[in-house]
C-alpha cells in the first residue's frame, strides 16, 4: 500500500489497534501525507447501516476533509489529537463497556443464588 500511495492518498484505519502501531504506520506514510486515523467503536453491522462512533488522530485537516467519508460509514466522527489518539479513546471505551458487563454479570450471578433469593422473598 506504502509503494502505491501518490500524492493526495489518504488511509482510514478501522482496525482495533495499538496507538503504537498507528504510529509506526504514520511514520511509514509520513513522506506520502499523513492521514486520520478512525478505530472503529461498534460492530461491522452498524457501519454498513452508517452509524458507527469514530474516533480519530492526527491532522485535524486531514480529519475535516474526510468527513464525508467518516459519514458514509457513521453518525459521529470525534478528533481526539495527534496520531494513536483515536486508539486510545477506543480503548478507553472498550474498558469502559468491559467493566460494565462484567459488573452485570456479577449482579446476575448474585442475583440467581437461592441465598439472595430465599431472603428476599421473606421479606416480601
Amino acid at each position: 500500500m506504502l509503494a502505491a500511495a501518490r500524492p493526495g492518498f489518504r488511509y482510514l484505519e478501522t482496525s482495533t489497534i495499538s496507538p503504537e502501531l498507528s504510529r509506526r504506520i504514520a511514520e511509514a506514510f509520513r513522506d506520502k501525507e499523513p492521514m486520520p486515523w478512525r478505530p472503529r467503536h461498534r460492530l461491522q453491522a452498524r457501519a454498513e447501516r452508517g452509524t458507527l462512533l469514530l474516533m480519530t488522530g492526527g491532522r485535524r485537516e486531514t480529519h475535516e476533509e474526510l468527513m464525508p467519508v467518516m459519514m458514509a460509514m457513521g453518525q459521529k466522527a470525534i478528533y481526539c489529537g495527534e496520531t494513536g489518539q483515536g486508539s486510545v479513546v477506543k480503548l478507553i471505551g472498550n474498558t469502559y463497556i468491559t467493566f460494565m458487563l462484567e459488573a452485570l454479570c456479577e449482579t446476575l450471578v448474585v442475583a440467581a443464588r437461592p441465598v439472595f433469593r430465599s431472603r428476599r422473598s421473606s421479606r416480601s
